[in-house]
């Protein structure tokens, strides 16, 4: 697969600060051949670059392509080893939808599969036949959660809503015109959709499309990179040839490639004055075509497998404990957490509660209310969670 690399494109525009030099890639979309042949080449320009140099990922890494968890894995890398000095992972509307799906009732893991999510269990190596029957057990959400696994799980939660570098104003899907931008910019990773039971917020910097793409009076100065709109459908829309994709047009640089309908991972490098677009065309042109064998596939059957068996064992022994008084939620949040493999400071993260409230509620030095409770278990599955649910 080859990077196609176009010359540097003036632009007064451009102003990333003297001495700097940022790369951006915009929707991946679990194309994950695509997105690493971008990656390489974005690597190989930075090397030896006397400018610092900042990586940053404009979000929708997840869904419709065949390689979801691999592109979060390539998107965890620490800067260095990806060949950056620095590097910021955004929010996408798909990484909403799949932190929604993986830590909230199973209405939103609904609405994260009917947006693409379903790809992780081809990825995985399930067949359609062994998703069937997690369906009729109603254990396909905790499946998911168990394969997408701890460590990717805190890193949803590590992404950002924006990144601004010089007068370049990295967003995902863009910014509401005539709206303090900084208010906008600070609204919840959720949107509303934790409020209103999974009715997404689609005027949130993760979502919004036609107030943002028919602004034409500039952004005061600043260049806004974003993704979210596939930009040769915005072309088309406007009159003009596909070759003036993924140029600068009213202040905004589209990124967004069309990776979601298997066509390209597009990105751009950014230097004081001028910027150029890197481009790899997708592998697969249907999204239920098996991968080429270009690389093993981890399956689920195997270690997996073995994996989440003993979590669902551990899991229903807790539970059956609980309900029989043999234990106290406190102390099943406890070995919960245990059994995961979780440290307080990573239930922390999760759950956004101190470290030293969550020690005193499993020591039995503090009295949680049903709030905390629920915080504390939303990470696990519904088996505790009913539990608690029936006990308020």
């Amino acid at each position: 697969m080859s990077v196609e690399i176009t010359a540097f494109i003036p632009s007064d525009l451009v102003r990333p600060g003297a001495g700097r030099r940022v790369f951006a890639i915009g929707d991946v979309h679990g194309q994950d051949d695509a997105f690493e042949h971008v990656l390489d080449a974005m690597s190989e320009a930075a090397k030896g670059s006397k400018e610092e140099t900042e990586l940053v990922l404009l979000g929708d890494l997840i869904d419709r392509g065949p390689g979801p968890v691999r592109c979060l894995d390539l998107a965890m890398k620490p800067a260095q080893e990806l060949g950056f000095d620095d590097k910021t992972v955004l929010m996408g509307n798909h990484e909403q939808m799949a932190r929604l799906a993986l830590g909230l009732p199973d209405h939103f893991f609904w609405l994260w599969m009917q947006n693409g999510g379903h790809t992780i269990y081809r990825e995985a190596g399930l067949t359609a036949e062994e998703m069937k029957d997690l369906e009729q057990q109603r254990l396909v959400a905790d499946w998911f959660r168990r394969t997408v696994g701890w460590e990717r799980r805190l890193f949803l939660r590590s992404l950002k809503s924006h990144r601004q570098i010089g007068n370049l104003l990295f967003v995902h899907a863009g910014i509401a015109p005539g709206e303090p931008r900084q208010e906008f910019l600070a609204a919840p990773w959720h949107g509303n959709g934790v409020r209103t039971a999974g009715y997404i917020d689609e005027y949130h910097w993760a979502w919004i499309r036609r107030p943002f793409l028919e602004h034409r009076t500039g952004w005061g100065g600043d260049l806004i990179v974003h993704g979210h709109s596939i930009e040769k459908h915005e072309v088309q829309r406007e009159g003009l040839d596909e070759d003036q994709a993924h140029r600068i047009r009213f202040d905004r640089l589209g990124l967004d490639g069309g990776a979601a309908i298997f066509d390209a991972v597009v990105g751009a490098e950014f230097v004081d004055g001028a910027y150029r677009i890197f481009r790899a065309e997708t592998a697969n042109t249907n999204p239920y075509a098996p991968k080429a064998p270009t690389k093993s596939v981890k399956r689920v059957e195997t270690e997996e497998s073995r994996k989440n068996a003993e979590f669902l064992r551990r899991e229903k022994e807790i539970g059956d404990r609980v309900r029989a008084g043999g234990i106290e939620l406190p102390s099943a949040i406890a070995e919960l957490r245990e059994a995961y493999f979780l440290t307080q400071d990573q239930l922390s993260l999760l759950t956004k509660m101190p470290v030293d409230r969550i020690n005193d509620i499993e020591n039995g030095d503090a009295d949680p209310t049903l709030s905390e409770l629920n915080r504390l278990l939303r990470p696990f599955t519904f088996i505790v969670g009913a539990i608690a649910k029936k006990e308020s």
